[in-house]
C-alpha cells in the first residue's frame, strides 16, 4: 500500500501508510496513550507487552496494519484488519482502530477506516469484524457510517477499573456486491 497524505480537520498534514517493524516503539508509546486516556478501551497499561513485543507483532501482522503518521513523525492512529486463520476463515478479517486521544474528532478514524475497507475489498475480503465498547458513541457512529451493522450485544461483557459494567458490541461488514 502506498502512503497517501491528507489534511485533518483542524489542517493537521498526516501520512497514511503500512506499519513497519521499525514502528514498534511509536506504535507501543501510541497504545500506552490510549490505555492511560481509558476512553474506548479493554486493556491497562500494564497490559500491553513490551516494546519488543509490539515490533515483533509487527512484523509478522497478517494482513494490514496501517500507521497515521504526523508531520512531527508522532504516530497518531494505528489501524488493523488482520487476516484470519485457517483458510476455511480468511475469507474474513478483524479490525481494530485506535486514535490517539489528542487527535480524535478530526476525521482521523474515518480516513483510516475508509483507507482501510479499501485495501479489504481489493484483497477480496468477504466480511470485516470488530469489537467495541457500547460507551463508546463516536466509533459506533463511524464504523454505522461506513456499512458496518451491530451484529450481537455482549451484556456487561467488559469490567472498567470503578467496577461499572459496559456492554461489548459486536459489528460486521459484508464487502460490497
Amino acid at each position: 500500500m502506498d502512503p497517501t497524505e491528507c489534511t485533518l480537520r483542524d489542517r493537521t498534514p498526516i501520512t497514511l501508510r503500512q506499519a513497519a517493524a521499525s514502528d514498534g516503539p511509536g506504535v507501543w508509546l501510541l497504545t500506552r496513550d490510549q490505555c492511560e486516556d481509558g476512553r474506548g478501551q479493554v486493556i491497562e497499561v500494564d497490559e500491553i507487552g513490551t516494546v519488543e513485543a509490539t515490533t515483533a507483532k509487527i512484523a509478522d501482522f497478517p494482513g494490514l496494519w496501517l500507521l497515521a503518521v504526523g508531520g512531527d513523525g508522532a504516530i497518531l492512529g494505528s489501524l488493523e484488519i488482520r487476516r484470519l486463520r485457517p483458510r476455511r476463515v480468511a475469507h474474513n478479517g478483524l479490525l481494530s482502530l485506535g486514535i490517539h486521544p489528542a487527535a480524535q474528532g478530526l476525521g482521523l478514524g474515518r480516513a483510516m477506516t475508509e483507507r482501510a475497507l479499501a485495501w479489504a475489498d481489493a484483497a477480496g475480503l468477504a466480511a470485516i469484524e470488530l469489537f467495541m465498547r457500547a460507551d463508546n458513541e463516536r466509533a459506533r457512529a463511524l464504523y454505522r457510517s461506513v456499512g458496518f451493522e451491530v451484529m450481537w450485544i455482549r451484556e456487561r461483557f467488559i469490567r472498567l477499573p470503578d467496577g461499572a459494567a459496559v456492554d461489548d458490541v459486536v459489528m460486521r461488514r459484508e464487502a460490497p456486491g
